[in-house]
């Protein structure tokens, strides 16, 4: 059975497609706060050790 929300969203192809993307960059934001939390560390030396500016991991999260 197929709920409405299922329905809904497979029902247009773009529709399904924006959710998917937003869903996975949901997804990755949680896993890095978690991760964050876990391991006690800050943006800025998250930013540090992936190579990259802390405003980009401030994006991502």
């Amino acid at each position: 059975m197929k709920t409405t929300f299922v329905t809904i969203i497979n029902s247009n192809p773009k529709r399904k497609e924006k959710f998917d993307k937003e869903y996975n960059e949901f997804l990755l934001s949680e896993f890095i706060l978690e991760k964050m939390e876990e391991e006690n560390i800050s943006v800025r030396s998250l930013a540090e050790k992936a190579g990259v500016s802390p405003t980009v991991i401030q994006k991502m999260r």
